[in-house]
């Protein structure tokens, strides 16, 4: 959860910033707003999906593939 909690605090000032920007600047505010949230949310998913597995689960990612690892 801390290493989502940059991307929600420039998510909450994007949204500040959607509300009190000029009109002529909304959609570049709202642009980046959109590209931030759709770049967390594939993350998002994993953790909740990896979250309910068991505790003692290791899980290895080489950017191209994640490899999970479970004493059985």
């Amino acid at each position: 959860i801390i290493s989502y909690l940059p991307s929600l605090i420039f998510g909450a000032i994007l949204i500040i910033l959607c509300f009190i920007v000029p009109e002529a600047y909304f959609i570049s505010v709202y642009l980046i707003l959109i590209l931030n949230v759709s770049g967390i949310a594939g993350d998002i998913y994993v953790s909740y999906f990896v979250s309910r597995f068991d505790k003692n689960l290791l899980i290895r990612y080489t950017g191209k593939a994640v490899y999970f690892y479970s004493k059985t």
